[in-house]
């Protein structure tokens, strides 16, 4: 905080500072701290540096505990706003035309304001955001910024489309009068660029690290991989019905995963498992029978499911020591015809109307409640959520990247004085994914390839080079938009359906690459808008005609709509203990990369006849590997190669020996990321290196001809 208030009182608001701090290292309270010395901070020559700091979080409301935080402060009676769910995006607009002092928000209130709040010249505003890994992308941020800097909106009857293009122009860019604090353990590349600090290889991170690896190892949070467990579900599946009928290979493969993981027996032997476990390795080994659980289901459905079933196995098993709770959002109905919902299931067992478990009470309840051991979630809680008391965590869902890291996360809070021990049993991942998901944040974060100026140019003279643009259509169509908007749909519309006409000519792949590059322009320039000044009103007009254009392009896929409710059985789970890992340890890869925003190319669809789709999911999940299947798992990481823009440039500029080199390192990578269908297969080839050569190396010539060729 010191360094930053430092950094502020030299340079004023002409700034954006990235903190990255550890989860669990006590970023709540950093934020309140800040907030209040950002409030009454002076420069050198004594004038306040920033009339209002506005607290953003991405939540539905402000968290209870940072309002807690931020109202704890020493202030003067109505100098400090929190905006609770009780108040309107009207309030905030009036608390900070009002010129409240320090204002605690969510950051959906913005767009709702954005054309409204009055422009103040002289106005400064710090702006702390709360997990900025999600908060700072989207329409939310953009209107958050136009809401509160001093750019004048061009209006009037005489205004012409060049005056509101040069206005558009003059927002773009870090606002002169707003100085943003982003706070986040896990930044995205996009965090990175927007408000990281560029370091002397030029590239950016964090203005300050306390990095997981630090906390760590000065004890302010815990290694949540200390002891790691994985399962694997076994299952066998059978035809009920005679027809054969030709489906979606992979629609049906994610139609049969979700009916197994729904089945009674699987949902009990998990169950029985987890209960088991947290009671015999958990439960009265660090927290003197304080410690508690946390479930991680992938959907609402499942999530109820586990309430019943934990429910159920308890009371059968006569613990009376223990209780659940169930976190998730509206309504669900469940295969029984009923409806159920988070806070009539947590009041089933007849809690008086006085003691109701709420929504808004909920974390109370399973914090101060010894009896409620375990908190079974779906979407909620994984973020944000700070008890002290999660010893073990339980995941049902598929977790990647920044979502690993937040989940796994909330069991890395210290609880003094106890020796506090973190388990964790993983039902739907491997330690290696998960060690790949922290290895980007583990001790610093840095940004490889930040997007240019120069890439928009790029990709402008490639499109221009398919000829299906008409510039002066585009002139006449944004003019048409911006100057008279209640007469312009049908005018618009033509010039858009021409410029898909001619689409249209083009072979399938083609059509692709050009969509493709649309959407690639669109997000690049929306993106560099915000953190550079642009001043080309020409690249401006084609963002603005592209942007109406590209979902004009879209075309929903038509799928064969089936259901294998009643058309298949499964049964025969096991649940099969695979290791246990103690303190694995993670290697630290700090560079992460700018994702590529294009349109992801459309696979065409493989159908199979259901008995085939069956066996091959039966060898998944059983003894064997089946021939079929490895090679549809080999072309599949084929198709994921040949989609790999660097494997590309690779080719095209180096020799086959080169190249090869190259097509391991990213096969690897392929075979990482490829269809979980067949992870069994690619665990196998990425620990046996011979075999995957023998078994991947045939594709190597293919594709560097076919990326040589341009094809």
């Amino acid at each position: 905080m010191r360094k930053a208030v430092a950094h502020v009182t030299e340079n004023l608001s002409s700034c954006n500072y990235l903190v990255q701090h550890s989860a669990g290292s006590g970023k709540t309270n950093t934020i309140a701290w800040l907030s209040h010395r950002l409030s009454t901070l002076h420069d050198r020559e004594e004038k306040q540096i920033f009339d209002t700091v506005i607290v953003v979080t991405d939540r539905c409301v402000v968290d209870s505990q940072l309002q807690k935080a931020v109202l704890s402060l020493d202030h003067k009676d109505g100098l400090i706003r929190v905006m609770d769910e009780k108040c309107t995006s009207k309030q905030l607009e009036s608390a900070i035309n009002k010129g409240i002092k320090i204002i605690a928000t969510t950051i959906q209130k913005f767009p709702y304001i954005k054309d409204s709040v009055n422009k103040f010249a002289s106005r400064r505003f710090a702006v702390i955001i709360d997990e900025a890994h999600s908060s700072t992308s989207g329409k939310n941020m953009e209107a958050l910024v136009k809401s509160i800097n001093n750019i004048d909106r061009a209006e009037g009857d005489d205004v012409n489309a060049m005056d509101i293009i040069e206005n558009m122009l003059d927002q773009t860019g870090k606002a002169a009068n707003v100085s943003m604090f982003a706070f986040t353990a896990t930044p995205k590349a996009t965090t990175l660029q927007k408000f990281g600090t560029e370091n002397s290889a030029g590239k950016k991170e964090a203005f300050d690290l306390y990095s997981m690896k630090q906390a760590i190892e000065e004890g302010f949070i815990l290694d949540v991989l200390e002891n790691y467990i994985e399962y694997k579900t076994l299952y066998k599946i059978h035809k009920l019905i005679k027809d054969d009928p030709s489906l979606d290979t992979a629609q049906a493969k994610k139609q049969i995963n979700k009916m197994a993981m729904l089945e009674k027996p699987n949902i009990q032997q998990r169950t029985a498992v987890i209960i088991e476990h947290f009671r015999n390795t958990v439960l009265g080994t660090c927290l003197e029978g304080n410690e508690k659980a946390m479930v991680v289901t992938s959907s609402r459905k499942e999530a109820a499911e586990y309430k019943k079933a934990f429910d159920a196995y308890i009371k059968n098993s006569g613990y009376s020591d223990m209780q659940t709770l169930v976190a998730f959002s509206g309504k669900v109905k469940l295969d029984d015809g009923k409806e159920y919902s988070e806070t009539g299931m947590n009041n089933a067992a007849g809690t008086d109307t006085k003691n109701r478990i709420t929504e808004e009470n909920l974390p109370q309840y399973f914090d101060e409640n010894e009896s409620y051991k375990v908190l079974i979630v779906a979407n909620k809680y994984q973020t944000g959520f700070d008890q002290k008391k999660l010893c073990a965590m339980y995941v049902m869902k598929s977790l990647k990247g920044i979502a690993a890291v937040q989940t796994l996360s909330r069991l890395n809070r210290i609880c003094p004085p106890y020796n506090k021990v973190t388990y964790i049993v993983d039902f739907a991942n491997t330690i290696e994914e998960i060690k790949k998901s922290f290895a980007p944040y583990y001790s610093r974060t840095v940004l490889e390839n930040p997007v240019s100026l120069q890439q928009i140019n790029d990709v402008e003279l490639e499109l221009r080079g398919y000829n299906v643009l008409d510039f002066e259509d585009i002139d006449a169509s944004v003019e048409k938009g911006l100057t008279d908007k209640k007469n312009s749909v049908a005018f618009i519309s033509a010039k858009l359906n021409k410029v898909k006409i001619k689409i249209k000519q083009f072979d399938d792949d083609t059509q692709s690459e050009i969509k493709t590059k649309i959407c690639r322009y669109v997000k690049y320039y929306s993106f560099l808008a915000q953190i550079v000044p642009l001043n080309s009103t020409d690249m401006h007009k084609l963002y603005l005609f592209l942007s109406w254009l590209l979902p004009y392009l879209k075309e929903g896929k038509d799928r064969e709509g089936f259901d294998l409710k009643n058309k298949i059985r499964i049964d025969t789970f096991n649940q099969k203990k695979e290791r246990e890992v103690s303190k694995p340890k993670i290697e630290a890869k700090p560079g992460i990369k700018s994702a590529d925003p294009a349109v992801p190319v459309q696979v065409k669809d493989t159908k199979e006849k259901l008995s085939e789709i069956i066996k091959k999911m039966n060898e998944i999940h059983g003894t064997d590997i089946d021939v079929d299947m490895a090679s549809n798992s080999a072309m599949g990481v084929k198709d994921i190669l040949q989609k790999d823009e660097e494997l590309k440039e690779s080719a095209m500029h180096n020799s086959r020996e080169d190249f090869t080199a190259a097509y391991y390192d990213h096969l690897d990578n392929a075979l990482v990321h490829g269809s979980a269908d067949s992870r069994r297969l690619f665990n196998l080839l990425l620990n046996n290196e011979d075999l995957k050569k023998e078994m991947m190396g045939i594709f190597i010539d293919e594709l560097y001809q076919k990326f040589r060729c341009g094809r």
